[in-house]
């Protein structure tokens, strides 16, 4: 009954490795089947060992109260697992076990290297490899149920557990390492057999951790189980009013980690340095229909125009920082340093945090171009460094995506739901840094200054540190703050309209823009609340003044129950404290909907995984070289915050509400523009269109006439592009004089509206109408908008060039048939009209959508 109860806990610990983003990304399937596993063998364990089924009782109890120790402990795990991988103290204790079982290894600056028929690998002792976190998990719940189910010698149980646990890790690890080099070619494997995952894989630790149950079934058996419930005094108004001291110690620590000044506002002077980054993501030069090309888009124009938005804005290309050049600085923003600081520059910064200004450090991947060299001489100062290296996905080698917590986020992130990093360093910060990006999952690849770019292999190895890495961080110094953010890449011109990098970030900045109310004080106050609690427990555990019961399921539970109060008001109050703020000079947003067409927006450079002619990325730049601001977001959030609407490929039918809204939206000035494509064979457009008098012509094969298979590859569909119909020039409509001479034009054709491109055998390309102050375009070649006639973001456009007459067509419509007239004047004209016109007229259109019918629009 032993070996049942060990393994139901080792099932219990290792299950979390399933729900927290520590080695793997959350798999709610397999969670749930480590937990039933759980339950089954420490049901039946319990039951038989007993011999009576109140053991239940207790056993459910257990759990809960271990759940609540693990909840309240793995933030901890993370603060700590972040700041220290490295355990190299216990490295010479591994390379004597590896030379006890015959391998040729030696140990240098706390790295042991083995040599093997190939190489010499070196490894690292790390509390990931070591198997810390599952077999902290697993100490926590093994004290609460010796607390709750053994009746005598409780502290010498849990003693010789505590024993035998780091025994078998130190023999764990060193059997994994003979594993591991048992393997023929441990670092190049493919990527779904890397031989690092033996250390890694949540499957692969639960499965190390199994024997641990068989030798603590020999040396901590579970003989006869007895259940202390009756006479415990549990439920005494003592003992339950004397749980408030757990609680509110958990709750005082959370709120040391958690709270946040919410300071001053500022008046939101920003200032970009271009002086140490010259010729690198240049904010200098804006985006435009001229400038083509890698420079071009690999800037921060878009930054620099999107914030211009909310704050004043200036770059500074030529004055060395000092007291007098910061004065009338609010944030400054140090970005991709590739020229040293000097010396006077970092005291003049320090001391303008200290009198209350906003720092913001971007750095990038691997030093490259001594970028972490330089900015670390600043940030140096504040506690916090930017590693030598680059961060990724540690289960799959991917761009790392970041979920922030719902209830334990940064302030400067508390207002997202997900980010996708790029080129990521990581960080290392002191014990008194705030983390603001937290990445589990994660791994560190040190830079390698022989490769391109400086990067090394990009996946895990043996001398890597994986596990839970900083992204970001804060510290407020004086009545300033900074802040340390590692990925420049994503807030490049290319990308940083994707997702939710603006609302990044305008968080960060908005954090910054506030000077210190006061600091740290609240937090550390809390702290000495903690200890007081601690202490004050301390007293209770030495005159035994409580039960076991009191301590193994009281403590816990009251322990969660605070930190989750706790967690959440201070939620509350960041979200009311910083709200993002809102546009006071608003540019004109393009919302392009997102998760309602056969098509995507890739915020990578010649991101292979979607194919060319459903690729968007080229054309959503396009909007931003003629000074609008593109967005990827719902529908409902289209239509609240975008000025335009633009839909490619639609898959998704529309309800009656949704054309209504969408209707409401283009009254009142908003701009609708809906892109299809003959391959799109799930097409939803006349779903769109149809209320406002367009709709998409044939889309059968037969009336079609021409044979183009089903069954098409996207390669195949791709090509099919220029072999599919007739060959024909594209025009327009409207004297411009444009004509695309190299592009075959679609079978699919439009109908209603106004002709705005068309081809010379009469077939519309694009067609147009009014409604309200607003506007609706349709056009039925999407693919003449992807990359496959668009190219990569990065391409040379040459004047008078195939890809040159793509981006006049898309620069026509947006210009000349969509934005013809500015939002302003639009809602100006809107409110001129009656209010029994416009009541009329929104009848109307809700009697048409209601009947399936064609809106009557006007040209």
């Amino acid at each position: 009954m032993s070996l049942l109860i060990w393994v139901g806990l080792v099932f219990f610990s290792c299950s979390w490795l399933f729900v927290f983003e520590v080695f793997a990304r959350p798999d709610p399937v397999l969670a749930g089947l480590c937990f039933g596993a759980a339950a089954t063998f420490l049901g039946t364990g319990t039951v038989l060992a007993s011999r009576r089924s109140a053991s239940l009782v207790t056993l459910l109890a257990s759990l809960v109260a271990s759940t609540m120790a693990v909840l309240a402990v793995t933030p901890l795990f993370f603060f700590a697992g972040s700041r220290v991988h490295r355990l190299d103290f216990l490295s010479p204790l591994v390379h004597g076990s590896l030379n006890f079982f015959g391998l040729d290894a030696f140990l240098s600056e706390g790295v042991v290297h083995v040599r093997t028929a190939v190489e010499l690998l070196p490894l690292t002792t790390t509390w990931e490899k070591l198997g810390l976190v599952p077999a902290g998990w697993f100490l926590l719940s093994s004290l609460v149920f010796l607390l709750l189910f053994r009746t005598q010698a409780v502290l010498g149980s849990a003693i010789r557990v505590l024993a035998a646990t780091i025994v078998y890790l130190v023999v764990r690890y060193v059997t994994l390492i003979v594993l591991f080099l048992d393997h023929p070619d441990p670092r190049n494997l493919s990527e779904k057999q890397l031989a690092i995952r033996l250390f890694s894989d949540p499957a692969n630790q639960l499965l190390s951790f199994l024997p641990l149950a068989l030798v603590l079934s020999v040396f901590v058996p579970w003989t006869a189980i007895t259940v202390p419930w009756r006479r415990q005094g549990l439920l005494r108004p003592k003992a339950v009013f004397s749980l408030m001291i757990p609680g509110l110690g958990a709750a005082a620590l959370v709120a040391f980690f958690q709270y946040q000044d919410p300071g001053t506002k500022k008046e939101g002077r920003i200032l970009l340095d271009e002086l140490h980054s010259p010729r690198w993501e240049s904010a200098t030069r804006p985006l435009s229909t001229e400038w083509y090309g890698r420079e071009s888009v690999y800037s921060y124009a878009t930054l620099a125009a999107y914030l211009r938005q909310f704050y004043r804005v200036d770059v500074n290309e030529e004055t060395v920082y000092t007291e007098g050049s910061l004065e009338n600085v609010d944030v400054l923003v140090l970005k991709t340093a590739t020229r040293p600081f000097e010396e006077g520059e970092v005291e003049a910064i320090q001391r303008f945090v200290r009198s209350g200004g906003g720092l913001l450090l971007v750095g990038d991947h691997t030093n490259l171009l001594g970028m972490s060299t330089n900015l670390n001489k600043v940030s140096r100062r504040f506690g916090i460094e930017f590693n030598l290296d680059a961060a990724n996905r540690l289960d799959d080698g991917r761009f790392y995506e970041f979920h922030p917590s719902p209830l334990l986020s940064h302030a400067a992130v508390s207002s997202l739901s997900s980010i996708r990093f790029m080129t990521s360093c990581t960080l290392k910060a002191d014990w008194s840094a705030e983390n603001v990006i937290l990445a589990g999952n994660s791994f560190s690849d040190p830079v390698d200054y022989s490769a391109p770019s400086f990067f090394g292999n990009v996946i895990p190895d043996s001398e890597d540190d994986f596990g839970v890495h900083l992204f970001a961080a804060a510290k407020k110094v004086g009545r300033g703050r900074m802040l340390a953010f590692s990925d420049s890449t994503i807030f490049s011109s290319f990308g940083m309209m994707h997702g939710e990098r603006p609302d990044l970030l305008l968080g960060m900045l908005d954090y910054l823009n506030r000077s210190n109310a006061t600091g740290y004080w609240v937090n550390r106050a809390c702290l000495v609340v903690f200890f007081s609690c601690v202490l004050w427990l301390l007293f209770l555990w030495i005159r035994r003044a409580r039960s076991r019961v009191w301590w193994g399921a009281g403590v816990p539970v009251a322990v969660g129950l605070g930190q989750l109060a706790c967690s959440g008001t201070l939620t509350a109050m960041i979200a009311g404290d910083y709200e993002l703020p809102e546009a006071a000079r608003p540019v004109p947003c393009i919302a392009f909907l997102e998760d309602g067409g056969d098509y995507s927006i890739p915020d990578a450079f010649g991101d292979e995984r979607a194919p060319p002619h459903k690729a968007f990325d080229t054309f959503f730049l396009g909007t931003q070289r003629l000074g609008y601001l593109p967005r990827t977001l719902a529908l409902d959030d289209a239509l609240d915050q975008g000025d335009a609407l633009v839909v490619i490929n639609p898959t998704i039918a529309l309800t009656s509400k949704e054309k209504v809204r969408i209707g409401e939206f283009v009254w009142r000035g908003g701009k609708l523009l809906v892109m299809d494509s003959l391959l799109n064979r799930a097409s939803t457009s006349n779903s769109f269109l149809q209320p406002f008098g367009l709709r998409v012509g044939p889309t059968s094969h037969v009336e079609l006439g021409f044979p183009c298979s089903d069954a098409l590859t996207d390669q195949e569909a791709g090509r099919s592009h220029r072999t599919c119909g007739d060959e024909h020039p594209v025009v327009a409509s409207n004297d411009s004089g444009l004509v695309a001479k190299d592009f075959s034009t679609p079978s699919l054709s439009l109908r209603g509206g106004q002709a705005l491109f068309e081809t010379t055998d009469g077939r519309v390309l694009a067609a147009g109408s009014s409604f309200g102050q607003g506007r609706v375009v349709g056009l039925v070649d999407s693919i003449l908008f992807s990359r496959l006639h668009m190219g990569n973001q990065t391409d040379a456009v040459e004047p008078g060039g195939s890809k040159w007459e793509v981006f006049q067509m898309e620069y026509e419509l947006f210009q000349d048939h969509l934005f013809s007239r500015s939002r302003v004047s639009a809602e100006h004209d809107a409110r001129e009209c009656t209010d029994v016109v416009a009541e009329e007229d929104a009848l109307s259109f809700r009697a048409g959508v209601e009947a399936g019918e064609e809106t009557v629009a006007t040209e």
